[in-house]
């Protein structure tokens, strides 16, 4: 019995030591890749995107050769978006601020002078839409076709300010736009293969998302999510939405809609949380942002 018991306790002495073993391993793997990653990008310039869906599209290009790094948090909307002195400090250290668009990130008229990109700014006229008397509607990043143009472009602009690394910013906006290309083909038979309810959507967020794939929406407010309709606007959306011709209110995730909420109550239908700008669990990708967000879509049809 003493041997045994003795056995039994050297066994697992073996396996916790196995397993703090394991661990330390996987820490110190971690902690090696860190400091590798932390020396390979010490002394290059640091470029700032205005939110993590910007900070994605530009790591794409820019791969692991430049530091990318994103100023607004996740779940906080670029319209509330307020600049902090240490933001300001920051910023006007960086080699390039990239924002999605100047009516968008509108905080970015208070920088000095520092380089910046809007992507809006590659979009060329005949893919832009209207957003009420904003023209063009800034969330052209809901279409991933347009990403592909945007994709190119910027692999110019960064050539311009780190020339030494241009064909490598070429060949991974080449790589991203092969990627685009089938998450778009995927996207088109999701919703082709069967009918995909109509929206009626807070602001004009989903406008390029529907614009590409041919999704009815009906858009509560032309301009933000802060701006709420009049009562007669609101009794028309309540009968839309009692017509059988949308399937569920959305709103977008950093900008909650009272007005959303309420048609989706008189209705009946579902209100849909939907997160275009990222950086949240599981949205950690350009691909899983529209991914999630026809997810949402079929959900509600289901």
């Amino acid at each position: 019995m003493s041997f045994h018991g003795s056995h039994s306790c050297t066994a697992v002495d073996r396996q916790r030591r196995s397993r703090w073993y394991a661990v330390f391993f996987v820490a110190s793997t971690l902690l090696v890749a860190k400091c590798t990653s932390a020396d390979r990008h010490e002394g290059t310039p640091a470029i700032y995107a205005s939110t993590p869906v910007v900070a994605y599209i530009v790591g794409e290009v820019t791969g692991d050769d430049l530091r990318v790094e994103s100023l607004i948090p996740p779940g906080r909307s670029p319209h509330a978006f307020e600049l902090r002195p240490s933001d300001v400090r920051s910023l006007s250290q960086a080699a390039l601020v990239v924002i999605a668009a100047r009516n968008l990130d509108e905080w970015i008229a208070q920088l000095p002078s520092v380089p910046r990109v809007a992507l809006m700014d590659f979009i060329p006229d005949s893919l832009t839409l209207p957003r009420g008397s904003q023209e063009p509607n800034p969330h052209f990043w809901m279409d991933p076709m347009a990403v592909r143009l945007v994709a190119g472009a910027l692999a110019e602009s960064l050539c311009e300010i780190e020339p030494e690394r241009c064909e490598r910013f070429r060949d991974n906006a080449f790589s991203m736009q092969t990627r685009l290309d089938s998450l778009h083909r995927l996207i088109s038979d999701r919703v082709g293969g069967g009918p995909v309810p109509g929206l009626i959507v807070s602001h004009p967020f989903l406008d390029y998302f529907s614009a590409r794939y041919g999704l009815r929406v009906l858009n509560i407010a032309p301009g933000s999510g802060s701006l709420e309709p009049s009562p007669g606007d609101m009794a028309q959306l309540i009968t839309a939405a009692r017509s059988g011709a949308y399937g569920a209110v959305a709103t977008e995730r950093s900008e909650p809609s009272a007005a959303a909420r309420t048609i989706a109550e008189a209705a009946g239908l579902p209100l849909l949380s939907i997160d275009p700008i990222g950086g949240l669990r599981g949205l950690s990708s350009y691909d899983q942002i529209l991914l999630s967000c026809l997810e949402q879509i079929h959900r509600a049809d289901g």
